[in-house]
């Protein structure tokens, strides 16, 4: 398969065939200073905080685990199923989907109908990306939504206890895990982009497209009433 260019990412971090795992990083970093954009120009106070837990939940509820499995079944290094299994277990051992589910109902903020009708199409565009996802495109998007949750998983707190609620397992269970979590898949990329002569435009379009889930998701805490 041949490789493009992809416009609008700065050169001194993409990643070369044998560039570190702090390279790695770098890049996703990179996506994610335009991602923290979005919680320096909106408010995250009163109803639109109680939206923003939502959106959230609506978008990531039901897909994250079915996005981390096809990371599984197509990565191929030993350190890229490692990392996806290691996920999947924790996801499926300490029931997360009901760990968010509740976390949302308990600060009032239990998705509705026109929550999920918001996220429907960056779901589904997401859903057609990851169905032919190779495997180094697969483990960069769940890499960065991991490692974007740095992000996010503190401003969810904040707004659940804000809204009223004790219940913060949810984040204080993933502001652990997903730390753990993105190290490990950010090696498993490293171990995977062997197996690719050009690497950069799958990892690069993995981590983009982390970022058009997310930052169309999240909006929808700012436009629905």
């Amino acid at each position: 398969m041949a490789d493009s260019n992809q416009g609008g990412i700065e050169a001194s971090v993409i990643l070369a065939r044998d560039q570190s795992f702090s390279n790695v990083r770098l890049k996703i970093e990179n996506e994610l200073m335009h991602f923290e954009d979005l919680f320096k120009t909106h408010s995250t106070d009163g109803s639109t905080g109680e939206n923003f837990i939502t959106a959230y939940a609506a978008a990531v509820e039901p897909n994250f685990i079915p996005w981390m499995t096809t990371a599984y079944i197509r990565a191929k290094s030993k350190e890229a199923k490692k990392a996806t299994l290691s996920n999947l277990e924790d996801e499926l051992r300490e029931d997360h989907q009901s760990m968010l589910r509740v976390f949302a109902v308990c600060a009032g903020s239990t998705p509705r109908y026109s929550h999920y009708a918001y996220a429907a199409k960056v779901v589904a565009e997401t859903r057609r990306v990851m169905s032919k996802a190779n495997s180094l495109q697969a483990l960069s998007f769940v890499a960065t939504l991991e490692e974007m949750s740095g992000v996010f998983i503190p401003v969810l707190e904040r707004v659940a206890i804000q809204l009223g609620s004790f219940n913060i397992e949810y984040t204080q269970k993933h502001g652990i895990a997903d730390v753990k979590h993105s190290s490990e898949l950010t090696n498993a990329i490293c171990a995977e982009a062997k197996r690719y002569s050009v690497p950069r435009e799958h990892i690069v379009s993995g981590i983009q497209q982390a970022g058009k889930f997310l930052e169309g998701a999240l909006s929808g805490g700012y436009y629905i009433g």
